[in-house]
């Protein structure tokens, strides 16, 4: 895939993140990292970059739009200020300086899936669809091959002011549809038709 337009380039920054995150967690012992939900979305971005499916790169969109923008303050506060600012990724103090500067990758997933359909001026309006199939797919994954709530799989997370909302959750109710549930609902719809309705106002 030669570099000649903006989803072959995307790609090749995006192969490079990756190799990287992989080479690194190797080297750490810290596989599990490789199958967090917004490492998993990168891979699934890069995918849709190499085969120019805007259906795919929506869904990523709209995947990470809320989740990565809170982690992005978050991942500046701890740069600048050695705190978080919603306090949705503590995981970042457990990180070495490597693998902090590595996570700036979640910037990536709203920057270059809003370059790409902001020029085209064009998300699908089911993205929504795969996001959410993305995400229950993934959640039940770790549910059933992680020992370590990954992805908040199986218990509760340290999720900073959106901890709240465990509060809603039916005792019998296991984490993994509760999180899958909350997001399509309350992240992944409205999230796609803003992103939908604001194209289209642009489009006028």
């Amino acid at each position: 895939m030669k570099i000649n337009d903006d989803y072959s380039f995307f790609f090749w920054v995006l192969v490079l993140i990756i190799t990287l995150k992989i080479i690194w967690s190797l080297i750490t012992n810290d596989q599990n990292s490789l199958f967090w939900f917004c490492f998993i979305n990168m891979c699934i971005l890069t995918v849709g970059l190499y085969f120019k499916n805007d259906f795919v790169i929506g869904s990523i969109l709209v995947s990470s739009l809320l989740i990565s923008t809170l982690i992005g303050f978050d991942i500046i506060g701890f740069t600048f200020w050695g705190e978080l600012i919603f306090g949705v990724y503590p995981r970042i103090f457990e990180m070495d300086v490597f693998d902090s500067i590595l996570t700036y990758y979640h910037f990536l997933l709203i920057l270059i899936p809003l370059y790409i359909l902001g020029k085209k001026r064009f998300i699908h309006p089911q993205s929504w669809v795969l996001s959410s199939v993305f995400f229950l797919i993934i959640l039940f994954t770790s549910s059933v091959l992680s020992d370590t709530n990954l992805n908040c799989s199986t218990s509760l997370c340290d999720l900073g002011l959106l901890s709240s909302a465990y509060h809603v959750k039916p005792l019998t109710m296991p984490f993994f549809i509760f999180h899958w549930i909350s997001m399509t609902f309350l992240v992944f719809i409205p999230t796609n038709f803003l992103c939908y309705f604001l194209i289209n106002q642009e489009k006028q």
